[in-house]
C-alpha cells in the first residue's frame, strides 16, 4: 500500500528550530515528500485518531517502539479478536525481527 513507486526516491530533511515550540526548548523540524495518495491516507488516519499529522506520527512511533522492544525481548505484538484469540502477529519491524 505504501511501497515506493518505480524510480521514486525519498528525501527527508531535518533542521534545528529555536523559539517556535511554546517554551519546550529546541526542536527538530522534519520535512519529507509524499505522494498525494499517501498524504490523503495520513489525513484520514489523523482524523480517525482525533488529532493532526504530528499526533499521528508520535503515536505511530510509539507503537513501533513497543513492537521493537517486544521483539528484542523475544515477545510479539499481536491483534486479537473479540474472543481474545490471536488473529494477526506483527513481525519484522526490528532488525532482529527481520532476521528471525
Amino acid at each position: 500500500m505504501f511501497g515506493r513507486e518505480a524510480g521514486a526516491h525519498s528525501v527527508l530533511t531535518s533542521r534545528l528550530v529555536r523559539g517556535k515550540n511554546r517554551g519546550l526548548g529546541e526542536k527538530i523540524e522534519l520535512s519529507f515528500d509524499v505522494s498525494p495518495q499517501f498524504d490523503k491516507t495520513l489525513n484520514e488516519l489523523a482524523q480517525k485518531i482525533g488529532g493532526d499529522k504530528p499526533d499521528l506520527f508520535r503515536k505511530a512511533i510509539a507503537l513501533i517502539q513497543v513492537a521493537i522492544e517486544a521483539e528484542e525481548q523475544g515477545k510479539s505484538l499481536c491483534i486479537a479478536g473479540k474472543d481474545e484469540r490471536i488473529e494477526t502477529k506483527i513481525v519484522g519491524l526490528s532488525q532482529k525481527g527481520r532476521n528471525s
